[in-house]
């Protein structure tokens, strides 16, 4: 078949199926005709109104048309649902256990120092030093404490003695540790971090969170000592300042659980640890002092801190020493009362 015949029936057959299309339109042009045309009585202007599609459409212009809120409107809608919340806080806050507990912060005196050649040789050893220890802890009524230059002989002592303590160092060759009472606390779970020693050697800095049993409420609570400077070790201040800037840390990083957290320990500062860790305004000491803005170190504080987040309540601050303390430690005891009424995370 030619091509030129082709082209003809393709030609027919588009001009047939137009014409067909053409003829449809045509009727339904002639059909709404008709239809315009027709006026049925019901369709009176009465009677459309009447109509239920017409009597909504009718009664819409209203709700359409209203205007937006004013700036005033919003402003008071947004401080209702500010109030709300606010009233909500307060609720669970009401709601919620309160947790108090008394926390130590003691730098025990190692075993190294008063054993023979030890710098503190006029002290009972270490292993001996730890039934006062023991004691220290009882009389005031601590249920948790952080502890410094607590070495291995004395940590075995420790466990030897008492069953009611349980002890938390995060590594063996670590000389911090929390201890707490098993029947104020559940462990939950531990580790550690690391910061700079004498000369910038690498210790083990122990955190570990706890459950108070009677509450459920979860506290994390951190360990460290910080190195001192004298003739025989140096000036150790650069290192210092990177421990506590790694502890302020690891306490941030901690409370991103919603967990209060504590930093116990022996800074071997004190205006300049105070300074540095309350300077960010989420972190207050126990013995009060200023929490962010211009430093305002609180009075005789010692190089012993306890410091926690500001969702901690502390009251009952004490420097214990007496001749106990003296005879087991050259530090004194550091004693406050923790208390926790914000709603559980």
């Amino acid at each position: 078949m030619s091509r030129h015949r082709v082209r003809r029936r393709r030609w027919s057959r588009g001009a047939a199926q137009g014409a067909a299309a053409a003829v449809a339109l045509a009727a339904v042009l002639t059909t709404l005709a008709a239809t315009h045309d027709r006026v049925e009585p019901a369709a009176s202007p009465a009677a459309l109104e009447q109509a239920p599609v017409v009597q909504e459409v009718l009664a819409a212009p209203a709700a359409l048309t209203r205007d937006r809120p004013t700036a005033a409107e919003r402003r008071r809608a947004r401080l209702a649902e500010l109030a709300e919340k606010r009233a909500e806080q307060r609720r669970k806050k009401a709601a919620a256990p309160t947790t108090s507990f008394r926390v130590a912060s003691i730098n025990t005196l190692g075993d190294s120092h008063t054993a023979a050649g030890g710098n503190k040789a006029r002290y009972a050893s270490g292993v001996d030093r730890t039934r006062n220890l023991i004691g220290i802890l009882t009389s005031q009524g601590v249920d948790v404490a952080g502890l410094q230059e607590f070495e291995v002989s004395q940590r075995a002592t420790f466990n030897r003695l008492t069953s009611v303590w349980q002890v938390f160092t995060g590594t063996e060759r670590g000389h911090d540790s929390i201890v707490y009472r098993g029947d104020v606390w559940e462990f939950v779970t531990g580790g550690t971090g690391t910061i700079p020693y004498f000369h910038g050697n690498p210790v083990p800095m122990p955190w570990v969170t706890l459950r108070h049993r009677a509450t459920g409420r979860e506290v994390s609570f951190i360990s460290i000592h910080n190195p001192t400077s004298n003739p025989q070790r140096g000036n150790n201040a650069a290192e210092r300042a990177e421990a506590t800037r790694r502890e302020i840390a690891m306490v941030r990083t901690l409370a991103q659980s919603g967990n209060p957290v504590l930093l116990l320990g022996d800074f071997n500062e004190r205006s300049e640890a105070f300074c540095a860790v309350t300077g960010g305004g989420d972190i207050g000491a126990a013995n009060g002092g200023s929490v962010g803005g211009s430093c305002a170190p609180p009075p005789d504080a010692g190089i012993d801190w306890i410091f926690g987040t500001t969702d901690i309540g502390f009251s009952d601050y004490l420097r214990h020493q007496d001749a106990v303390v003296a005879r087991t430690t050259d530090h004194p005891v550091i004693v406050a009362r923790a208390t926790i009424t914000e709603p559980l995370p």
